[in-house]
């Protein structure tokens, strides 16, 4: 009896311990899981299953209450009128506040809607960037119905379909199809950037370029690319006549920083995506070292390096801007004769990294003359589109002295002048 006795003390021992580590493992576990639901932002297949979803339950709503629509547009409206780049608005800043022509808010008729789960409400909330923008004929005083989606298309190709749902029914068109009226399109917004993500880290060490304008419910930032360039109206001026090549005027400057200073396009690469967003790489021979061996210079390591100058938004076509971006002191021993400007357009996506080449001249003090070619790897992301690129020389007249100083570039559709500061 005194053996049974001791063993069923052991085993109601042994089963407490059981008990009690296994609802500290469902703690750690719940804990965990909570822990990873605040920390969770949705992936870009996620994101674009919501913007699906939304877009058919808007589609439904605007049927019976055509209202909704110009109240979405006094929200764009308002966001551009504070500053924002593109006429849209962040859903999370207005889904709580009454669309002033109608007695609904966003939130009620997206997140109340039958079609949408309880959990796919709280996936909304880890979409910072879900955004409305306004597209279209935008002076025209009609609506139309059909919701568009941006869904990564290939803004690059006209061919290309944008999909949209009317009454709930989802359909598509060429992106060179433009509406005779105000349509709206659900995205997430291009200004839009995430923690930790590529373009994140590359602007964050830019001064006044990231802006957090506000949070989710749960907590996640709302942080854009705050980084605007105000148009320059000009006159007529001489900085369309052919400029010639004479000694180097970068050898007669004082500090030798290469500078962008103005830009303009013919087309902001943008259908159906707003206005459009510019960034350049800037490849370079970066501080070469050398040596003579058996007569001839021998190049020593891989000697490229490039910046890119971080996003530019709010551009429009035919428009003059001043980035007055500079990039690198240029040391014509050490950094060769030549570097290249790479534009492309921002459409965002995920980090993508590819190899260019680059064939650069030198003349080392008492070693003779060389050159090389050698490639680096460039990261940009995948929904970039490439705008075109131009050689800058060395030798190139920067013409400090003219009332409109620096060297024309034409490449694709931008025309750039860079001079030194």
């Amino acid at each position: 009896m005194k053996i049974l006795k001791v063993k069923s003390i052991l085993f109601s021992l042994l089963a407490m311990m059981a008990v009690a580590v296994f609802m500290t493992s469902c703690e750690q576990e719940e804990l965990s899981s909570i822990e990873a639901h605040e920390n969770l932002v949705l992936n870009e297949g996620e994101s674009i299953d919501a913007l699906f979803k939304i877009a058919e339950i808007l589609s439904k709503s605007v049927q019976s209450n055509e209202s909704i629509l110009p109240g979405l547009e006094d929200f764009c409206l308002e966001s551009e009128r504070k500053g924002h780049s593109d006429v849209e608005f962040f859903y999370h800043l207005k889904k709580d506040a009454s669309l002033q022509r109608s007695s609904n808010t966003l939130a009620e008729i997206i997140e109340s809607s039958e079609q949408f789960r309880s959990n796919e409400t709280t996936e909304l909330c880890n979409i910072p960037g879900l955004a409305f923008l306004l597209e279209g004929k935008l002076d025209s005083k009609k609506y139309s119905k059909r919701i568009y989606v941006d869904d990564g298309f290939d803004d690059s190709d006209p061919n290309t379909h944008i999909k949209y749902y009317e009454n709930g029914v989802l359909g598509s068109h060429p992106i060179s199809e433009v509406p005779d009226a105000k349509a709206f399109v659900v995205r997430i917004s291009e200004a839009y950037i995430s923690t930790g993500s590529y373009r994140y880290d590359l602007h964050k060490s830019m001064p006044n370029t990231l802006r957090e304008i506000g949070k989710t419910n749960c907590g996640k930032s709302i942080t854009i690319i705050d980084r605007k360039l105000e148009p320059v109206d000009l006159q007529s001026t001489d900085e369309d006549e052919t400029r010639g090549i004479q000694t180097c005027d970068r050898d007669l400057t004082i500090n030798k920083t290469e500078n962008i200073k103005k830009f303009r396009t013919t087309s902001t690469y943008e259908f159906w995506r707003g206005k459009g967003e510019f960034f350049w790489l800037i490849i370079f021979a970066d501080n070469v070292n050398y040596q003579l061996v058996n007569g001839g210079v021998q190049v020593n390591g891989n000697p490229l390096g490039y910046l890119n100058t971080g996003t530019y938004g709010n551009v429009k076509k035919d428009t003059w801007y001043y980035p007055n971006f500079s990039s690198i002191i240029w040391n014509l021993d050490n950094d060769g004769n030549r570097m290249w400007y790479v534009a492309y357009e921002s459409d965002g996506g995920s980090a993508t990294t590819f190899n260019l080449n680059l064939s650069v001249g030198f003349d080392p003090p008492g070693l003779g003359s060389a050159s090389i070619s050698a490639s680096i790897p460039i990261t940009i992301n995948n929904g970039d589109d490439y705008v075109g690129s131009s050689i800058v020389e060395y030798c190139h007249d920067i013409d400090q002295n003219s009332s409109n100083p620096g060297f024309q570039y034409n490449y694709g559709a931008a025309e750039m002048y860079i001079n030194n500061r």
